[in-house]
């Protein structure tokens, strides 16, 4: 027994509870793992979770009504300038300011347009897919 060192009891048990030297690291890397766990399961669709054409469809919805104030509140402030400003003061950068405000107000028009067209597109094809799954479902699509 000469190479071997002996412990008392009390040394046993406090040797058994002491925190490794590495325990940071661990809890920190199983933290991390936890992490990636949370992420990943977020993102797993549940049957009340909404289907991303869902989103796509609610964000559209959303982007088009602020694209339809903001083209609403441009024109009135475009008007505004124009009944406001002597006929003298609207030359130089003050004319091309209020043509800019027109042009973009223009512009806004016709992206919230295309936006009303896409939100066309993604109701058709959730249509489509509503109608491919109960097919699924009902046994007659193969």
């Amino acid at each position: 027994m000469q190479g071997r060192r002996r412990t008392t009891a009390s040394q046993g048990r406090a040797s058994r509870g002491a925190i490794p030297r590495d325990a940071p690291h661990r809890a920190d890397t199983a933290w991390q793992g936890f992490a990636v766990i949370v992420r990943f399961m977020t993102r797993i669709p549940t049957p009340h979770s909404p289907l991303p054409i869902e989103t796509a469809q609610r964000k559209t919805g959303k982007v088009h009504g602020d694209l339809q104030v903001a083209e609403a509140e441009l024109d009135l402030a475009h008007e505004a300038l124009e009944r406001q400003l002597p006929p003298e003061t609207q030359q130089g950068d003050v004319a091309w300011a209020l043509d800019q405000s027109e042009a973009v107000g223009r512009k806004i028009g016709q992206a919230a347009e295309e936006l009303a067209e896409v939100s066309e597109l993604l109701e058709e094809e959730k249509a489509e897919r509503e109608r491919l799954e109960r097919e699924l479902r009902d046994g007659r699509l193969h």
